[in-house]
């Protein structure tokens, strides 16, 4: 870990995770204008997915967002596979399947296998 204050940098705001695992921050000084850096936090965390909305009825459609998503085979609600349409390389978009519980929604494609941050929640 890094001690900001140590060096005056200051963080700025908290961490954000990114779908490809790794965690984002902003410092308020340094940086070649001293109005701040980006920086990165690496631990090791697989990349996943993340569905919005978190719930939704059977028929809806929802949002996919992710990394590396150009290549996607499959999409499936808690195991019962659902119809996608590829929208670009960090979006896909999906309809809730008819018979879908609540649970993880995973993404798979030639090579890999992602899975959504949180549980789904299927509507009644």
């Amino acid at each position: 870990m890094h001690s900001f204050a140590q060096h005056f940098y200051y963080y700025f705001g908290g961490l954000t995770q990114d779908t490809n695992g790794k965690f984002y921050g902003t410092t308020y000084f340094r940086g070649s204008d001293d109005d701040g850096t980006i920086y990165t936090l690496a631990q090791d965390l697989k990349p996943f997915v993340k569905v919005q909305p978190s719930t939704a009825r059977e028929g809806a459609s929802v949002s996919i967002l992710g990394s590396d998503l150009k290549n996607v085979t499959s999409v499936s609600f808690n195991g019962t596979p659902a119809t996608f349409e590829i929208v670009s390389d960090t979006f896909v978009k999906a309809t809730v399947p008819v018979g879908a519980s609540s649970g993880k929604v995973e993404v798979t494609g030639p090579n890999y296998s992602f899975l959504s941050n949180v549980p789904f929640f299927v509507r009644p």
